[in-house]
């Protein structure tokens, strides 16, 4: 339990001005084991194949490989910059819907994934799923809104809809 736990200290040994991915072995071992350093933040949970995501309202989504089960490892982080909600994946990306930023881009590469562009948002990125090459994105106040992801990395917004309320 604690090692799933640790991982938030990750997020307070890195300002947001650092690189947006940053391997987990930079970090000293003595503050990925202080108990000072656990704290809450978890938003939503995620299982890719063999590795678990898990996104941060501190401003990150954590990346842990379960090759073996038994021992988890720590492997990546992304930084946000912003409250990380909910993510999904799509072709070699994973999209985030950052409630402060709007939504952000990662590509993944041969050691891991890198930050590719956020998109700024009317409204606040509360909530995202993907269908087929369909983004939908709930964005607070505003309603929701629809892209296509015909270029994954250059989204295209086919419907804005204002809804009453607040969209979670």
């Amino acid at each position: 339990m604690k090692l799933f736990l640790a991982y938030l200290c990750v997020i307070l040994t890195v300002s947001a001005q650092d690189a947006s991915a940053i391997r987990i072995n930079e970090v000293p071992i003595e503050v990925m084991t202080d108990d000072r350093y656990i704290k809450d933040g978890t938003q939503n949970v995620y299982l890719n194949g063999k590795d678990l995501y898990v996104t941060n309202r501190w401003g990150a989504v954590i990346k842990f490989n379960l090759f073996q089960v038994e021992k988890p490892e720590l492997d990546q982080f992304l930084i946000t910059n912003g409250t990380a909600r909910y993510l999904d994946f799509y072709q070699d990306y994973i999209y985030v819907a950052d409630e402060v930023n709007g939504l952000n881009i990662y590509k993944k590469l041969k050691d891991g994934f890198t930050f590719i562009k956020n998109l700024k948002l009317k409204g606040e990125a509360t909530w995202l799923r993907i269908n087929d090459n369909k983004l939908y994105v709930a964005v607070g106040r505003v309603g929701i809104q629809v892209f296509t992801l015909e270029n994954p990395i250059e989204p295209k917004m086919t419907v804005s809809s204002e809804i009453t309320g607040w969209i979670w």
